[in-house]
């Protein structure tokens, strides 16, 4: 099973890999800049996106 730290993981990996921010590479997907951000991974009560 794929667990939420697995993919968060992989697109870490891929930034790093391509030596690109994680706001560079969602830039670079057509998606707001902030879309990868670590503090975006988590909502204000705390559950997972």
């Amino acid at each position: 099973m794929i667990t939420h730290q697995d993919i968060w993981s992989a697109i870490d990996a891929v930034a790093v890999s391509h030596k690109i921010t994680l706001s560079r590479m969602a830039i670079n997907c057509g998606l707001d800049a902030n879309t990868f951000n670590k503090s975006k991974r988590l909502d204000s009560y705390g559950k997972l996106r």
